[in-house]
């Protein structure tokens, strides 16, 4: 579970240098997996921060629609919504939950030494007859 600081590109807004910019850490519920991102809360969208998610190589490719995003308890829904107005850093709370949409995926494995007809599943532990 590592760690990294990605600072959000914000050419686009009128904030320069590292002024108005916090860490937000998000953190992937399922697995414990965190990621913390340097961004500026007043310009940077919901949608933005979904994007990043996506890119991040520790939490992603995750697109937005399989994202459920959650601070404080409630989740967060309005995409278009700065994330200041979305109320991340009340309290002084610069953290965020992540939970997936995408179902889990299972590699299977054929063990050549076994001729028995059963394939085993990695992720789950258990054996299936094909």
């Amino acid at each position: 579970m590592s760690s990294n600081v990605l600072a959000l590109d914000d050419s686009d807004t009128d904030e320069g240098g590292d002024n108005g910019r916090v860490e937000v850490m998000v953190i992937r519920s399922a697995d414990g997996t965190k990621s913390t991102f340097s961004i500026p809360l007043s310009s940077t969208t919901l949608n933005n921060l979904k994007d990043t998610i996506n890119k991040d190589p520790n939490l992603g490719p995750l697109n937005r629609e399989q994202q459920r995003i959650f601070h404080l308890g409630r989740e967060l829904k309005t995409g278009k919504r700065s994330l200041q107005s979305l109320g991340i850093g009340k309290f002084n709370v610069f953290s965020v939950h992540l939970h997936s949409l995408r179902p889990k995926t299972y590699e299977l494995g054929d063990d050549d030494d076994d001729s028995d007809g059963e394939v085993e599943v990695s992720g789950g532990g258990e054996k299936r007859q094909s």
